[in-house]
């Protein structure tokens, strides 16, 4: 079924036309890097030694469960905090804006706090002057800054080596990526939807128990939060207590919780708390853990006595009229014995309320193929196994990758819970924005009952001028028991699919006509078709290599070639590969980029299936393609090389006839030749504004190339 959630009104957290998410940020994060890096710079070591000491009293979590930060990282989480800190504090206070950091951190640890304690604003003495925040004072903070905040916090990450501007090659080396709210909002509807009140599904009356194991700075959570206060009228702050959070690093934890503090800000206010109290009590379900080493939860295990004590502590620091935490130094804080850091922890371990796994997980993983995988395992590791629900967004690698752990890990989603797979091209537009061109696949898993299913959609491709209804129009198909074991396939209708089975249970295969691999030569060869490596908008192959006038051979590392038996059988392969069924066919198990020998060789067509006159009518339409092919060439540099390929867009009624002859051959429904046209047409068109005008299917020339 359909996600039916009404279009979001346009927020600058999602990437726009003409505009990513990070080119947005750059207005407040340029400013931000000028006086952090001022900051970090300015304290002398005694005035680090203090500073360490003054950021343990003051953000030290109060139960304790991770490795300190070292001396160094405490000076940078410092000055993050106290900037963090003054930027909410502009949000919060409308009429009266605090003028210097020794104003924001009055007002967050509150007016009646211990005067024992030592200020972080009080220690560097640059750091308490008005000059400090006079860069960012000139900076709107309002309800874009407020949308954006979670994308701003995370240069501070980063900064300590890199430059802005460098900030989003870097994470992407690092498989880092910002997840637009669209995406989130979407992630967080689709798996939270038991728990909306009028769903009435059976699932517990209470709360679930939520956690992102890479949390970063808070994008995901914070949609929770929001999900929570919409569907289900429920307070922020009631919320809190079921939010949980993993990150490996200190400054994304601080950050993270910062970013839900701002998101209740209002709340907080209006409720006359302390925001250090409430940062405090969003802190304890918080953990600087590498989620990777941690092993899951045991089964059947009682809740420790730590996790009554966190439960205890965190209603205290929400509840006004007790005054436990407005008097420290950290002498006075309830820090415990740190658990065993020896060997593989469990979730108890870290959270020990937690005694039989969360109810949901969320996230955008590192996009490391070494590490998502674990992150994918963790969906059913770090839930329980009577009513979880875990949505993520994954690289597409997922569906089509053949490595071994990919294919083994695959095995086991068919053996956990439903699963529901939306696939997404990184062309015209990407699911992050244009400067973070990925394909995308988002998972969402049910574990609860017993049953077993997967459901996808088709590899879909959008622009970002309709990017609003991107995810109001999803609809998927059920696999109906299809093993995925190899590969995912990307399946848009129960006609798709109904074909796609057909195909896939032929025996006969185009690569038994093919020979093994010979060396390559530049001779002419009639038993040869060749093909480039990538791939977008049809199939490049070509019967003989492009010729480029002036030049000779078009030749690159990007040509391979298939060798037949005769010339007929490569006229016959040409024809096939060719077809629209086998574009088609490459999208619903590739990529939608590369193009490789494993595929060609693979395609369900073989001249066995074709009647002796229906081979002529083929070998004839691959002569009269491959002629009308040449009429136009386009000539492309590419790394300093000159190639060339051939549109198709004017050979569409050959390439309809060589189709025609597939779906007769194959006993295929004849109106299957219409929906190629309307997928063929609707990949290349993509939402586009001013789509290209394609009758029957692609007429008129396109200068896009392959």
């Amino acid at each position: 079924m359909p996600y039916s959630e009404a279009p979001l009104e346009q927020k600058l957290s999602v990437p726009a036309y003409g505009r990513t998410v990070w080119s947005t940020v750059t207005r407040w994060t340029e400013p931000l890097f000028s006086v952090y890096k001022t900051m970090i710079i300015s304290p002398n070591s005694e005035e680090q030694d203090r500073i360490a000491v003054a950021y343990d009293n003051i953000f030290s979590p109060i139960i304790p469960s991770e490795v300190e930060p070292t001396q160094e990282q405490k000076t940078k989480l410092a000055a993050s905090a106290m900037l963090s800190i003054w930027m909410i504090s502009q949000c919060a206070n409308k009429t009266e804006q605090t003028k210097t950091l020794s104003d924001a951190e009055e007002w967050f640890l509150g007016r009646h706090h211990s005067p024992q304690l030592l200020r972080i604003s009080q220690i560097c003495k640059k750091w308490s002057s008005e000059d400090i925040c006079e860069t960012l004072s000139s900076l709107a903070y309002d309800g874009n800054f407020q949308d954006l905040f979670p994308y701003i916090v995370e240069i501070f990450e980063t900064l300590s080596v890199f430059k802005p501007r460098s900030h989003v090659p870097i994470k992407k080396r690092f498989g880092l990526y910002y997840t637009p709210s669209d995406v989130c909002d979407f992630i967080v509807q689709e798996t939270l939807k038991p728990w909306q009140a009028e769903n009435a599904l059976g699932y517990p009356s209470v709360g679930p128990t939520c956690i992102d194991p890479a949390c970063g700075s808070g994008v995901f959570l914070r949609a929770i939060l929001n999900w929570q206060k919409t569907k289900n009228k429920l307070s922020k702050l009631d919320v809190i207590p079921e939010i949980y959070g993993m990150d490996i690093g200190h400054q994304a934890i601080q950050s993270c919780v910062f970013t839900l503090l701002l998101d209740c800000i209002e709340e907080v206010l209006s409720k006359g708390l302390v925001p250090w109290r409430v940062w405090q009590a969003i802190r304890i379900n918080f953990a600087v853990k590498d989620s990777t080493s941690i092993a899951g939860y045991q089964r059947n295990s009682t809740p420790k006595s730590d996790g009554c004590r966190r439960k205890e502590t965190r209603e205290m620091l929400l509840d006004i009229n007790t005054d436990k935490f407005e008097r420290l130094p950290a002498t006075e804080v309830m820090h415990h014995e740190l658990p065993s850091l020896v060997g593989m922890q469990t979730l108890c371990d870290v959270f020990p309320e937690i005694s039989d796994g969360f109810s949901v997980l969320v996230g955008n993983p590192p996009y490391l193929s070494t590490t998502y995988l674990q992150f994918v395992r963790m969906m059913w590791n770090f839930t329980n196994k009577r009513y979880a629900r875990a949505g993520m967004v994954l690289p597409l690698s997922l569906a089509y990758h053949s490595g071994k752990d990919f294919c083994s890990l695959r095995r086991t989603i068919l053996a956990k819970g439903s699963w529901h797979f939306s696939f997404f091209d990184r062309t015209p537009d990407s699911l992050f924005g244009d400067d973070i061109k990925t394909r995308n696949c988002i998972a969402i898993a049910d574990f609860s009952g017993n049953r077993k299913s997967i459901a996808t959609t088709n590899l879909r491709r959008w622009n970002s001028q309709n990017r609003e209804c991107l995810f109001s129009n999803i609809m998927f198909t059920e696999l109906n028991g299809l093993s995925i074991e190899r590969l995912i396939p990307k399946i848009g209708s129960e006609q798709e699919l109904m074909i796609y089975k057909l195909l896939m249970d032929r025996k006969k295969r185009l690569g038994s006509l093919v020979k093994t691999f010979s060396s390559y030569d530049k001779n002419h060869n009639d038993s040869r078709i060749f093909f480039r490596s990538t791939a977008y908008n049809w199939i490049p192959v070509f019967r003989h290599l492009p010729i480029i006038p002036n030049i000779g051979w078009s030749v690159s590392s990007t040509f391979n070639y298939l060798d037949f038996s005769t010339p007929l059988e490569a006229d016959f392969g040409f024809a096939v590969a060719s077809s629209h069924i086998s574009y088609w066919l490459w999208r619903v198990q590739g990529d939608g980029f590369h193009l490789t020998r494993n595929f060609l060789t693979r395609l369900p067509f073989h001249p066995i299936a074709f009647s002796e006159l229906s081979i002529k009518k083929l070998c004839h339409l691959s002569h009269e393609l491959w002629e009308k092919l040449q009429v136009n060439p386009i000539k492309k540099f590419n790394a300093g090389v000159l190639t060339m390929s051939y549109s198709p867009y004017d050979c569409a009624s050959i390439i309809e006839r060589i189709d025609k002859l597939i779906i007769e051959a194959y006993n295929l429904p004849k109106d299957f030749l219409f929906a190629l046209q309307r997928i063929v047409t609707d990949t290349i068109e993509a939402g586009r504004v001013n789509p290209l005008q394609l009758c029957p299917v692609m007429e008129e020339t396109s200068t896009e190339g392959d």
